[in-house]
């Protein structure tokens, strides 16, 4: 064997039992103690001859090697061409930037290093060059997206009637499907009937009960809280247009200096939600002007509702006290170690960490201006993250640049144990000005302690018994 100090592996432990997570395979494998303490590098071992023998089987059969990347390159770059020419899956416009709210967290409320909201509106011809483009750039995809976003996209009613009747006039046999992202406080007998009878799916914010959501998300005019209109609405809805309301998924933006247990008890007790779809996500902070500063009580709230989940997963816990945010946090464990998570020969030697979608690709975002980014949640006046214009066409060398993003930190992703599982896009290093290597080199340790944490719930669960063969909840596809 060689030095195992270069081995691409990281050591966890649950209460029951010890793994080395191998990076190279994205394979966990149970070990003994001894053997842990080894890979840990905490005390000096010293190693028995089974110990020894142990380590020969596993290093015979391909672990425990160095990692063999030589080089950083997206699997996609050399067919990117061929992609953007013709398996463009869907685009997002920007139909407005219009909002008739001001979240004191929204992007662009003014505490974030990107645009603020504006009377800006995109044009019915702006629209329609968007809806050809994506549909001539298709062809190898059989069912096209389009995605509403402003703002608030419900301030330009008009302009999604036009541009829906529009394209499936023009889609010639290919399935559109059609989603729009609103704050719920717009809705009438006329656009609900309209989003109904074109199938929409719907993601309306709402962050938990009135206390919490009305904290950040107040109307323009008036500065008051916007949940009692909310509320109001989709009880009418779920009354008089019931299936349409099973198409209505909800967004909690988490404010942690609010705590989660809060927002969690809502969704666990609201009736109005029973049974409804719920995503969550934190307070952004990438281009935050301001670093926010999150108390002890958060964390705790997180833990503490995670191991209800676990302990429901078990079937030790009744559903009833399990938030729907929380059971998205299963959803991560699923999908990283069970659905998607196999074991390879090795990692190449020309290859790219987890992390970059295809930009341009995946969720395609035309803002108002005709500006092409690679989805929504990058900033719009940074330099770094245009991917191109409606009239042009692709910048090609900036897709590329962004998907092969990880060539900023190259010696340090190679020798990564997280590789596989990285997370990281280009909004992380994105600076305005530049692509900052430190700005990502900082976002590191979040990525390998969520990964750290998720291996071990995985295998926690599987100790106790759990069969994710049973698992059959999934949460709807979203643009």
């Amino acid at each position: 064997m060689q030095n195992l100090s270069k081995a691409l592996v990281h050591p966890f432990r649950t209460p029951r039992n010890y793994y080395l997570f191998d990076g190279n395979k994205n394979a966990v494998l149970k070990v003994p103690k001894s053997i842990h303490a080894l890979f840990e590098k905490k005390t000096k071992i010293q190693l028995s001859n089974e110990d020894t023998l142990f380590l020969k089987k596993l290093y015979g059969e391909g672990y425990l090697h160095p990692s063999p990347v030589c080089q950083i390159e997206h699997q996609y770059e050399q067919i990117l061409n061929e992609i953007l020419c013709r398996r463009v899956e869907g685009i997002t416009l920007q139909v407005t930037q219009q909002c008739n709210l001001r979240c004191k967290y929204c992007i662009y409320s003014g505490s974030y290093k990107s645009r603020e909201h504006s009377g800006k509106k995109m044009s019915f011809e702006m629209a329609k060059k968007g809806v050809d483009f994506v549909l001539q750039r298709s062809v190898d995809i059989p069912t096209v997206a389009i995605n509403f976003y402003g703002g608030e996209p419900l301030l330009a009613f008009d302009l999604m009637k036009k541009v829906v009747e529009y394209a499936k006039k023009r889609a010639e046999g290919k399935k559109i499907v059609f989603n729009v992202t609103t704050n719920g406080t717009l809705f009438t007998d006329e656009n609900i009937r309209f989003l109904s009878e074109n199938a929409f799916s719907v993601m309306i914010s709402l962050d938990g009960s009135k206390e919490v959501h009305d904290k950040n998300r107040v109307f323009a005019a008036s500065g008051k809280g916007t949940f009692d209109a909310i509320m109001h609405n989709l009880q009418h809805i779920k009354t008089y247009f019931p299936e349409f309301y099973t198409r209505i998924i909800f967004n909690a933006v988490i404010d942690p200096t609010l705590g989660k247990a809060c927002t969690n008890n809502f969704f666990i007790t609201s009736k109005e939600l029973e049974g409804a779809q719920v995503t969550a996500s934190l307070v952004s902070v990438q281009y935050k002007k301001d670093e926010i500063a999150i108390p002890d009580s958060f964390f705790i709230d997180e833990e503490i509702g995670k191991f209800k989940l676990l302990l429901h997963k078990l079937q030790r816990v009744d559903g009833k006290y399990i938030s729907a945010i929380m059971a998205e946090k299963f959803q991560q464990i699923q999908t990283r170690m069970y659905l998607i998570r196999q074991h390879y020969l090795s990692l190449p030697a020309k290859c790219h960490p987890g992390g970059p979608c295809v930009p341009g690709a995946t969720r395609l975002f035309l803002n108002v201006d005709g500006e092409f980014y690679p989805c929504e949640r990058v900033s719009e006046t940074s330099k770094n993250t245009c991917i191109g214009h409606i009239n042009t066409g692709f910048d090609m060398p900036q897709v590329s640049k962004i998907l092969n993003i990880a060539r900023l930190t190259e010696n340090a992703c190679k020798k990564c144990w997280a590789f596989i599982h990285c997370y990281q896009c280009v909004a992380v290093a994105d600076d305005i000005d530049s692509l900052s290597k430190q700005k990502r080199l900082e976002e590191c340790s979040s990525v390998k302690y969520l990964t750290h944490e998720i291996l071990r719930d995985y295998c926690t669960l599987l100790e106790h018994g759990y069969v994710f063969e049973n698992e059959k909840t999934t949460l709807q596809a979203w643009g």
